[in-house]
């Protein structure tokens, strides 16, 4: 399945002249059932949920506060939800990331034989291009401050077990 150009995963049905373009890879608070996963709603026209996924493990992740941020250089493979998406919808994530300040949008690779596909009953084709999924990066190339490292590499579970 590492070759996979497309997969049968997907819900919510987008409108028609709508076109998802892009596939991102989140893995914090844009999370299913997180804070500001509403941003990516299921019943948006923008974006459509393809199911949860791991990266190869090649980051390492730290808990910030109120979020997490991830960083290359790592033997870590990072849990978070794959999305296909409108440019309007990636406009809004790199404002809500805070795109080039904050966090850099770039390419992350992930390993397609972890997904967990989406369950709902429309298994709608949706492309992948494996070779092309954003991600955010920590932007601060100085990496001050990051001690918290999240070894588990999912922030989602993470979280319920600092509770």
């Amino acid at each position: 399945m590492d070759n996979l150009e497309t997969s049968n995963w997907g819900n919510s049905s987008p409108q028609k002249n709508e076109k998802l373009t892009t596939t991102v890879f989140v893995y914090g608070s844009l999370r299913r059932d997180q804070r500001l996963n509403p941003v990516l709603a299921d019943h948006s026209a923008d974006s459509r949920y393809i199911g949860q996924v791991k990266t190869h493990p090649l980051y390492k992740m730290y808990d910030v506060g109120a979020f997490p941020c991830i960083l290359r250089q790592g033997d870590t493979a990072i849990v978070g939800d794959l999305y296909k998406v409108s440019n309007k919808k990636l406009r809004d994530l790199d404002m809500i990331e805070g795109v080039p300040n904050l966090y850099t949008r770039e390419t992350i690779e992930i390993d397609l034989d972890t997904i967990i596909p989406s369950d709902c009953d429309c298994k709608e084709e949706i492309e992948i291009d494996v070779s092309n999924i954003n991600a955010y990066f920590w932007g601060d190339n100085d990496h001050i401050g990051l001690t918290n490292q999240v070894e588990s590499g999912d922030y989602v579970e993470y979280r319920m077990m600092s509770r």
